[in-house]
């Protein structure tokens, strides 16, 4: 297994290496980043009735690997499960 993907900081006369996990960390504590989840959590947030039917469009436009409504949701658990959860209270399971 290779090096850890890492990159640079620079503070006046340091380089400082800092893993691209680090660096993540960092940028979100300084409140610079949102975490997926917080992202759709926050655009959800903006308007929950049109995302809820643009995520069922979604998938209904899945051709090549069609998935229902549910199954979307699912997948979409792995990732940024707090957004499937305000998704969920929105929309419950038929």
């Amino acid at each position: 297994m290779g090096p850890a993907p890492s990159i640079v900081v620079v503070d006046a006369n340091v380089l400082y290496p800092l893993t691209l996990r680090d660096t993540v960390l960092r940028a979100a504590a300084a409140g610079f980043y949102q975490l997926p989840d917080e992202f759709l959590c926050n655009l959800f947030d903006l308007d929950p009735l049109a995302f809820v039917e643009m995520l069922r469009e979604q998938a209904g436009d899945l051709i090549k690997l069609p998935v229902t409504f549910e199954e979307l949701l699912e997948r979409l658990a792995r990732v940024v499960p707090e957004f499937v959860v305000a998704v969920r209270r929105l929309s419950p399971r038929p």
